[in-house]
């Protein structure tokens, strides 16, 4: 189990600086979609097919024994949270509210194990919480 920690925490580093560029990119006003898709296909996820379905299939889709592969959960929340982003700042409010959801809902789906020993997911899950306030009340 540590190797499979090591190697999580190691794509979770590696994709950190991905993501974090996206955002100043997102929002910095610039158009980021080719990146976006980059990013995807490095972590051998479809940015498509995270967008059209809703997140409990997702969750489905990646964990179809029960047993989700942490890295490529976060790796679409993560992204699911940015095309939230790069909505709200294209003024499509509904549209950012259906991937912060998703995002939501996928990091919820995460054993609280791992969750609590990656701060970037903590501080995401109370991210997204704070974004949709009016829905995710406390």
């Amino acid at each position: 189990m540590p190797a499979r920690r090591d190697y999580i925490l190691r794509m979770i580093e590696q994709m950190g600086a991905v993501f974090a560029r996206l955002r100043q990119l997102i929002v910095g006003g610039e158009r980021a979609e080719e990146e976006m898709r980059a990013a995807a296909q490095q972590a051998s996820v479809n940015l498509d097919m995270a967008r059209a379905l809703d997140a409990d299939s997702l969750i489905a889709l990646l964990a179809p024994d029960a047993q989700a592969d942490v890295t490529r959960v976060w790796v679409m929340a993560e992204l699911l949270f940015l095309d939230g982003l790069r909505a709200s700042e294209g003024g499509d409010e509904p549209g950012a509210r259906e991937a912060w959801r998703k995002a939501l809902r996928l990091y919820q789906s995460l054993d609280p194990a791992i969750i609590g020993g990656l701060p970037e997911a903590t501080g995401r899950i109370h991210e997204l919480r704070a974004l949709l306030q009016e829905e995710w009340p406390g």
